[in-house]
């Protein structure tokens, strides 16, 4: 098994950060992938389903994203996602307050 989890320090404050990686109709601005469809549409929820198409050497993949968790508390999102070839990852992307104007955003 590799776990890798690369992170990053945003100079935004942790809730604007948090609103952002909850619209999910904004997904696209900053994931590789073309996402073609949100059920049900609105912000990142459990149980809501993103489908996208991401392009590498040339080859168009269908990716299928899960959200299992959206916890506002932890400001912490879960995905289920399902990628070419059968497989699947489980990816959480954590936003942690360092100040008032800047958050560490981790994704793994």
């Amino acid at each position: 098994m590799v776990s890798v989890c690369p992170a990053a320090v945003v100079e935004a404050p942790i809730e604007r950060v948090w609103a952002v990686l909850t619209d999910s109709r904004n997904y696209g601005d900053w994931a590789d992938a073309n996402f073609t469809r949100i059920n049900p549409p609105g912000p990142a929820a459990p149980g809501q389903v993103l489908e996208a198409d991401t392009r590498e050497l040339g080859i168009t993949f269908r990716v299928r994203l899960r959200v299992e968790a959206a916890d506002p508390a932890k400001h912490q999102v879960v995905f289920d996602v399902s990628l070419p070839f059968g497989i699947r990852e489980k990816t959480t992307i954590t936003a942690t307050r360092i100040d008032q104007s800047s958050t560490r955003v981790q994704f793994g």
